[in-house]
């Protein structure tokens, strides 16, 4: 997703999704910022992957009180191996050391599937703390992908082109094309180096 956004918008301003293949030591991070303050993140890290989400409208959000704090349960059961990602200062209001969520996840490597903590039940009906929304586009694959380029981009996009990022076929210009005929491919290069990407052919 984050090497689409580079070839639909090459001017920066409004890529939603991004990827940095060299963010910390030994750690990558795939992230969403959505421009209207709900974002989330997901790093890969050597123990496994650790994620995060913040829906600023929902009731779970650590800004429900003063002084900011996590909804109860939220982390419980959480591997030590992730303690210091809640602690990253990417991660925290900039005002305090409280992490951003409403929703978190992870999973250890080698473990056999996804875990969350224990949250206390919401009161407000269908409160998830956005873990049903923030992650759709990233759940919906190519077609879901396609959906998001369409809204907000306002131009059809070429789904079978998408699949092939999704694949992880070769990034040619000929994709590249399919999906951004305006593009130049010599601009995008650094944007696509940074996520660990070449264009070839």
């Amino acid at each position: 997703m984050a090497a689409l956004e580079v070839i639909l918008n090459p001017g920066r301003w409004g890529r939603q999704f991004a990827f940095e293949a060299t963010w910390g030591p030994s750690w990558q991070r795939a992230s969403m910022l959505n421009g209207a303050g709900d974002e989330y993140s997901i790093v890969f890290t050597p123990d496994g992957a650790w994620a995060f989400g913040f829906d600023h409208e929902s009731e779970m959000s650590p800004y429900r009180c003063d002084p900011l704090a996590l909804w109860p349960g939220l982390l419980d059961g959480m591997p030590e191996a992730f303690r210091a990602l809640v602690d990253e200062p990417a991660f925290c209001d900039p005002d305090g050391p409280t992490m951003r969520a409403t929703v978190c996840f992870w999973r250890e490597r080698g473990a056999a599937g996804w875990a969350c903590g224990a949250p206390m039940a919401p009161t407000r009906p269908g409160e998830d703390g956005g873990a049903g929304w923030l992650f759709e586009v990233l759940c919906g694959g190519a077609e879901g992908y396609g959906a998001f380029a369409r809204d907000n981009y306002r131009a059809e996009i070429d789904v079978e082109a998408v699949q092939q990022v999704y694949g992880l076929k070769q990034l040619t210009p000929e994709v590249i094309a399919r999906l951004n005929p305006g593009a130049d491919v010599s601009v995008l290069a650094d944007g696509l180096g940074a996520i660990g990407l070449e264009v070839r052919g």
